[in-house]
């Protein structure tokens, strides 16, 4: 992961001296707006990471012949993921500029979305302990697991209101800000099943599972780039953002039921399985437009 946002850094340190030192060398072909606002859209390459720490636990009924013979729970530690995607995406932008009176400061403010088209994907076990409450009397206690065929996390969608200072020099000008951003993450457990040592062998109490979930995430953002004027009307926007959102919860909850044999005995199950996610997310970009000037 630390060789990719080095590569985004490097590519920035290189592009923005290039692009200042050759509109330095040119003359104005027209002078800049006072102020304006434009609209753009480009591209955006996209360094994303996930930390995430995933918690199981359950509730179930066991049936014998139709009747209640036990009500068992069961939870575990946590386990934590770290995992990382690259993604290229379009983004369009929106935006306003005016420069303070005369000088060569401005202020300004942009509202952009990025489709990111990220996603991280990882299996896991997930230990658990608990015990059967017998109706007849006493308890059975057992050690298990949650086993996660597929556990993904995508992010779509982000939006961002980012203000910003900057400083014109001949064709352009160079920019600063930040501020609040919404991020779209939509979470999937797939082929979850649920087992439990019971009885001197392995007993598949859920079935197989799928969940899901989608919520959007507040998160901020920092911004440095630069603008250069193509002519009066428009102008190309080089930035890198680094963002990142609050650490977030999500719950994931599904109805069970499945059968299970015990020395020649069939047991049914009913119960409800429940997954907890604590996520933060960290994105490092480069984006290009193209912006008309209005």
């Amino acid at each position: 992961m630390g060789e990719r946002y080095a590569a985004i850094a490097t590519c920035v340190a290189f592009l923005l001296p290039a692009l200042c030192s050759s509109a330095a060398a040119q003359e104005l072909v027209q002078a800049q707006p006072d102020k304006a606002w434009f609209g753009g859209v480009g591209a955006t390459f996209n360094a994303t990471s996930l930390d995430q720490d995933i918690h199981g636990s359950g509730d179930t009924n066991v049936f014998s012949g139709g009747i209640l013979n036990s009500v068992g729970r069961s939870s575990g530690p946590p386990v934590g993921f770290h995992g990382s995607d690259n993604s290229v995406g379009p983004e369009v932008q929106v935006g306003y500029f005016e420069h303070f009176a005369a000088t060569d400061w401005l202020w300004g403010f942009k509202l952009s979305y990025q489709y990111e088209a990220a996603r991280t994907n990882y299996g896991a076990d997930i230990a658990q302990t608990g015990e059967f409450e017998v109706v007849a009397g006493g308890t059975l206690p057992f050690v298990g697991s949650y086993n996660i065929g597929s556990s993904q996390t995508r992010i779509k969608h982000q939006i961002s209101l980012f203000p910003f200072l900057g400083h014109s020099f001949a064709n352009g000008f160079l920019y600063g800000g930040g501020g609040p951003m919404l991020v779209d993450v939509q979470s999937e457990i797939k082929n979850a099943v649920g087992f439990a040592e019971i009885s001197g062998g392995t007993r598949n109490i859920t079935g197989t599972m799928n969940l899901e979930s989608s919520s959007w995430v507040w998160g901020a953002g920092a911004q440095a780039g630069m603008t250069y004027f193509l002519g009066s009307s428009w102008f190309l926007d080089l930035n890198y953002t680094y963002s990142r959102t609050q650490r977030f919860s999500e719950s994931l909850s599904t109805p069970f039921a499945n059968a299970f044999d015990i020395g020649g005995g069939t047991f049914t199950t009913s119960g409800v399985a429940n997954f907890s996610l604590s996520d933060r997310i960290t994105t490092q970009s480069v984006s290009i437009s193209i912006n008309k000037m209005f």
